[in-house]
């Protein structure tokens, strides 16, 4: 039986070393992407949010605590 190049070996181990960890960045800066965007959006600090789980907010209740939230045209401190 024959066995691999030493270059191509390297190649292949060091390939095997770097795509787990490659990986894991990608996680991380989705993860970390997202975190951004949910804090993008207003609602804790607008009048009309009212903190029930039933009724977040008495304007928009369709939309609060959402990704479409962040621009709300009714948002008031």
């Amino acid at each position: 039986m024959t066995s691999l190049p030493p270059p191509l070996s390297m190649i292949i181990a060091w390939l095997l070393l770097l795509l787990p960890l490659w990986t894991i960045a990608r996680a991380v800066a989705a993860i970390l992407h997202q975190a951004q965007q949910m804090h993008r959006i207003p609602c804790h600090h607008c009048r009309f949010y009212s903190g029930d789980p039933y009724l977040k907010c008495t304007v928009h209740p369709r939309h609060a605590l959402t990704e479409s939230a962040i621009n709300c045209p009714d948002f008031k401190r």
